[in-house]
């Protein structure tokens, strides 16, 4: 009599790893004739090589086995493996089935990301204006999903791109946020990407996107806001010790200003200090904002000197509270009223 027999596996990969998705693999046993059977065995096999048996001498005519991705040693080895059914009847018959091949990840994605140009400035003059943000992704697995967001110095979301499968190797970012404001001189705003697998495997990749000095037109005039040139606190003191992260940032700020401003040889600077009013009244503004945001300003244009720019091109003014980019009573976005701003006037 015929003995056929049949085993197939249940997904084309699975992926041991405890996360809850796809961490099993079923086979399903079909055997069609029980009678005279000796003993069956499936053998789960890797490059020609069983690393893993099921047997015994009694089956049903359909049966399941779930392998948990662990060889005879308990070790789990990624790769692409195949089962082979083997059954032995009293009368000679071996019938064999073999199962398609299926594939054992339990790595997460392999992620790269390129950002250029480093820094980028979207001020819309023609130069560096977008920011090319180029993303490698290999994995043995397909891809689920993914999700690149950026985020301010807060961490409050900026914007975000993201989508099913994998990722276009090239995202183009023209520096707005999702509600169409736009990044802010000097400023780094960190990044997340992360990438996940079919299989639940997940891969999350940081870094920082640095904005360059951005000179913006306003009417007749050109502005650039800088919120991160810092100072000692309530004081008018200038960071500008280069063993300290923030005073060498403030150097790297103003520096880099000297070589804007030296391009706009024909306007004049007027250098503004601003500050956040916390109480909102109006003793805070004038016996402290003020003076503090006015002495801060003529620090920076001290600063701009010696560093080579010609002091007749610079005036100052300190404008306290007075002209707040954000509400002040906005705890989360109030740090962007702490600024420097200059002004470029022909």
């Amino acid at each position: 009599r015929p003995t056929p027999i049949f085993v197939t596996a249940d997904a084309t990969a699975f992926s041991p790893n405890n996360n809850g998705i796809r961490d099993q693999i079923s086979f399903t046993l079909l055997v069609n004739n029980l009678r005279g059977i000796d003993s069956w065995s499936l053998n789960v096999m890797q490059d020609g090589r069983t690393v893993r048996s099921f047997s015994g001498e009694s089956i049903t005519a359909q049966s399941t086995i779930v392998w948990d991705g662990r060889d005879t040693q308990g070790r789990i080895r990624e790769g692409h493996y195949s089962a082979e059914l083997r059954v032995n009847y009293r009368k000679g018959n071996r019938p064999v089935a073999r199962t398609s091949e299926f594939l054992l990840d339990i790595s997460p994605p392999e992620v790269n990301v390129d950002l250029s140009p480093v820094p980028f400035s979207p001020d819309n003059d023609g130069v560096d204006d977008e920011l090319f943000i180029d993303i490698d992704v290999q994995n043995a697995s397909e891809i689920s999903h993914w999700r690149f967001e950026i985020v301010d110095r807060n961490d409050a979301f900026f914007n975000e791109f993201s989508g099913r499968g994998k990722p276009a190797e090239r995202i183009i970012w023209d520096g707005r946020a999702s509600n169409g404001d736009l990044v802010i001189s000097a400023e780094d705003y960190p990044y997340r990407l992360e990438v996940v697998d079919v299989l639940g495997n997940r891969s999350v990749t940081r870094g920082v996107i640095p904005v360059d000095i951005l000179v913006i037109r306003d009417g007749d005039r050109l502005r650039v806001q800088i919120p991160s040139i810092t100072f000692a606190p309530n004081s008018p003191e200038l960071i500008v010790d280069p063993s300290d992260p923030q005073g060498a940032k403030n150097d790297a700020i103003l520096e880099r200003l000297v070589e804007v401003f030296t391009k706009y040889s024909t306007y004049n600077i007027q250098v503004e200090g601003h500050a956040v009013n916390i109480t909102g009244t109006e003793r805070e503004e004038i016996t402290e904002l003020q003076p503090l945001s006015q002495a801060r300003a003529e620090a920076v244009r001290t600063a701009l000197v010696e560093r080579g720019l010609a002091a007749r091109r610079i005036s100052t003014a300190g404008r306290g509270g007075t002209e707040p980019v954000v509400p002040h009573d906005d705890l989360d976005g109030r740090w962007k009223n702490r600024r420097v701003e200059f002004i470029l006037i022909r």
